[in-house]
């Protein structure tokens, strides 16, 4: 008999500790042991950190502000603008047959036509909507992506 061994990991990067201090609590309240090396809890640049990192992630979930301009970050972050750059560096670190979420509050925003012609992308916003939120004016949009498999 063999046994695989499975190893389960969370890694929460943001760059304000408040959110994490929060994620760490929402933990705790759901019965996870947040002091076990399984549950890491980043304060950092999600573009750099997933630059530096060389891990692979099964499952990645991405859920970034509309518009940033934190003393912590150089410049600014407009989700507009910089979602490619921010997907592209995720899937980079996202195993061949993973899956990432990708979701955001801008009403306006408009997937850049260049990550669906490079992954395969399903929007997946009229399953997050809640059953009490207008459906047809969506408060987010949120997105399936994976790696394009070969035939």
């Amino acid at each position: 008999m063999q046994r695989l061994l499975v190893r389960k990991k969370v890694t929460s990067v943001d760059l304000s500790q408040n959110y994490l201090d929060w994620g760490k609590q929402n933990f705790v309240l759901n019965g996870l042991d947040v002091s076990r090396n399984k549950y890491q809890f980043v304060a950092a640049d999600i573009f750099e950190w997933i630059k530096d990192n060389t891990e692979q992630f099964d499952v990645i979930f991405i859920d970034p502000p509309t518009f940033s301009n934190s003393k912590k970050f150089q410049g600014t972050f407009d989700v507009q603008r910089d979602h490619a750059a921010l997907i592209n560096r995720a899937m980079n670190r996202l195993t061949s047959d993973g899956v990432l979420y990708f979701s955001n509050n801008f009403t306006r925003f408009e997937l850049d036509e260049q990550l669906t012609q490079r992954y395969d992308i399903i929007d997946i916003t009229q399953k997050t909507i809640g059953f009490d939120f207008n459906i047809k004016k969506p408060i987010h949009q949120s997105f399936e992506i994976r790696h394009r498999q070969s035939l």
